[in-house]
């Protein structure tokens, strides 16, 4: 049963000065009757802020295995206040905690033009200005190794870094950034080799998967050779695993339409994150910051098509292990065939899909970037052209007002507990609420009441006993209560 309340608002100015006020209201009998209690407990699905990949993480939907020979803890991004030694003028980097870290000095490396291209498994290698690096760079213990870009500073490595997985090479990279994330890496690639991930040199060349790359910070922006991932696999190779915490990542998987053949035209086409052609898409985890993956695409004038995903297969390849906790998310697809997520052009392994409940798809359709309904999220992700994934606003929420006893906010677009049908008190002003527009059941139950008289008790306990004059249907209500308002706002019921 819903509540009604009459408010009375008392001024002092019509008390006797001399003499205590007590508020009294013996004319209407407060209801002993408790009310309805409206409790909510909503429950979201827990996101662990340790993500441990192991060294055969199985998905039961794709029933793929992804290869880390050494346990690896990742956490997850989460805000957190930073402190800064500004006297210690050691460099430093943001973990992916939020934290402000000062490594040790002995295991810190100036990048400069000319480096030993092998990066060294637990060191840690900086970036100051701008520097060009171009010869390919290389991690393959999974130890890892580490870069920081140091704010302001610009590392182009006009070959990449090679990340492999490839025999006894099970290679991990962490970037880092600092506390403003201006520092930057552009990576580019020669033919068949990943920007970031598989491929190296060894008397020849040595297309491989891609290792475990992590990005904690920093602006990231990854140039596929042709045939491969920006951020990922090699040329006919798999997509390993990427995990983001925080920082700008821009991938963009490469392809090849111009190569002439015997038969005709011959083509090739990467994912932006994930196999380069022919590859398979690997294991992404997004926990924070801003990612944009697009895909090669062409279509040639005899109507030959390839494709990439923008975060999963090549032209041919499987999709792969997607999980979005946070951050933004946008994928292109290639033209024609190739998910945005998922698999590339004539292939029809989609791969796993997780999205958070926070989280809201757009889909392009027309030209026009559209929602998808809350029921459609993944579908909708797995679509032609574009999608963007981030944290719902909740902007186009209904309310279900019909219940005398609250309403409930639904959001059409994520499944975000607290909107989806949960109750909700109502907000009651004047008899209507002031979030859903709910009017009182029965008109006139909330009223500012007219004070028609009060008298002076001298007996017993000192006070005074005020009249008011309201709707019997109100007045004869078991709920019905009496809450008094004094000029200085506070109430008593």
């Amino acid at each position: 049963m819903s509540k009604r309340v009459v408010a009375v608002v008392l001024s002092l100015a019509m008390i006797i000065g001399s003499v205590p006020s007590l508020v009294m209201a013996d004319e209407i009998e407060e209801s002993t009757e408790e009310s309805t209690e409206i409790s909510e407990t909503a429950e979201a699905e827990e996101i662990s802020e340790t993500e441990e990949i192991s060294e055969t993480e199985e998905t039961s939907e794709t029933e793929e295995t992804v290869e880390i020979e050494e346990s690896i803890e990742v956490e997850e991004a989460v805000p957190a206040a930073q402190t800064f030694d500004e006297a210690n003028t050691t460099v430093y980097y943001i973990d992916a905690a939020g934290e402000v870290v000062y490594p040790d000095a002995s295991k810190l490396h100036k990048i400069t033009e000319a480096p030993n291209n092998v990066l060294q498994p637990g060191e840690f290698y900086y970036v100051e200005g701008e520097v060009k690096v171009d010869s390919r760079l290389l991690v393959t213990s999974n130890t890892g190794a580490n870069i920081i870009l140091c704010d302001g500073a610009k590392l182009t490595a006009s070959k990449g870094i090679g990340v492999i997985d490839h025999g006894d090479y099970h290679g991990a990279l962490t970037i880092y950034g600092q506390r403003y994330g201006t520092g930057k890496l552009i990576a580019n690639a020669k033919e068949d080799f990943a920007a970031i991930g598989g491929g190296y040199e060894n008397d020849g060349d040595v297309e491989t998967d891609c290792g475990l790359v992590i990005i904690c910070g920093g602006q990231i922006e990854a140039h596929g050779g042709e045939c491969a991932a920006g951020i990922g696999g090699a040329n006919e190779h798999d997509g390993g695993t990427l995990i983001v915490n925080g920082g700008k990542v821009y991938a963009y998987g490469g392809g090849d339409y111009t190569t002439v053949v015997p038969f005709g035209w011959a083509d090739w086409a990467a994912a932006g994150i994930g196999g380069g052609d022919h590859g398979d898409g690997g294991a992404v985890f997004v926990y924070g910051g801003e990612v944009y993956a697009q895909g090669y695409g062409v279509q040639d004038m005899q109507a030959i098509a390839v494709s990439g995903a923008g975060i999963g297969g090549g032209d041919s390849g499987k999709g792969g292990d997607v999980h979005i906790y946070g951050g933004k998310v946008t994928a292109v697809s290639g033209m024609k065939g190739a998910q945005c997520i998922g698999h590339g052009n004539d292939n029809s392994t989609e791969g796993t899909l997780i999205l958070e409940p926070e989280l809201c798809v757009q889909y392009q359709q027309d030209d026009t970037m559209h929602y998808a309904n809350k029921s459609e999220r993944v579908a909708k992700s797995r679509t032609k052209y574009q999608v963007e994934i981030e944290v719902c606003r909740h902007a186009d929420y209904t309310f279900v007002d019909d219940n005398p006893e609250g309403h409930a906010l639904i959001c059409d677009h994520c499944l975000t507990p607290g909107f989806q049908g949960e109750m909700h008190e109502h907000n009651y002003v004047g008899g209507i609420c002031s979030e859903c527009g709910y009017e009182a059941a029965v008109p006139g139950s909330y009223i500012d009441p007219e004070i028609k008289g009060y008298s002076l008790m001298l007996a017993d306990d000192i006070g005074v006993k005020y009249y008011i004059q309201i709707n019997p249907v109100i007045a004869n209500d078991s709920s019905t209560y009496v809450n008094f308002v004094y000029p200085d706002y506070t109430s008593v019921d």
